[in-house]
């Protein structure tokens, strides 16, 4: 009986801990393999059925396909046909003040987008470590 009391109690300081935190998701991302990984709340998004997955370039920004980006996130796109501009909810996604990024562009026929202006252009909350090659959104 004493335990059953002592797991209730646990229950509830826990409910109680993540009701204080507000419940907020959390931008945590894991990398797994040393391959770039970009999260939303925490949980890694599927790339699989894209061409190519995620990937960083030389000016160390992470970049993700826009398809299956926008679709893990759940928001509006619009891509140009020439797929130098996308933009999310309204919002243009380019970089600005970043010596050597690419910006929107087209990688084997599909079109990528730099995720932490992406994430910006849509009103989320992002963190990107691109040494390591994470970049994790809370939506």
């Amino acid at each position: 009986m004493n335990r059953m009391w002592i797991g209730l109690a646990g229950l509830a300081l826990l409910a109680g801990g993540l009701a204080a935190c507000g419940g907020q998701p959390t931008t945590a991302c894991t990398p797994k393999d040393k391959a770039v990984v970009v999260c939303v709340n925490g949980k890694p998004i599927d790339f699989s059925t894209a061409k190519n997955g995620p990937h960083k370039h030389e000016a160390g920004s992470i970049y993700a396909p826009v398809e299956q980006l926008a679709g893990a996130l759940g928001v509006d796109i619009m891509v140009d046909p020439g797929g130098k501009t996308v933009t999310v909810n309204g919002q243009k996604v380019q970089v600005v003040g970043v010596p050597g990024a690419m910006g929107v562009h087209v990688h084997s026929q599909e079109i990528f987008v730099p995720v932490r202006e992406f994430a910006r252009a849509a009103g989320l909350k992002v963190d990107v470590d691109d040494k390591k090659g994470i970049a994790g959104i809370a939506k």
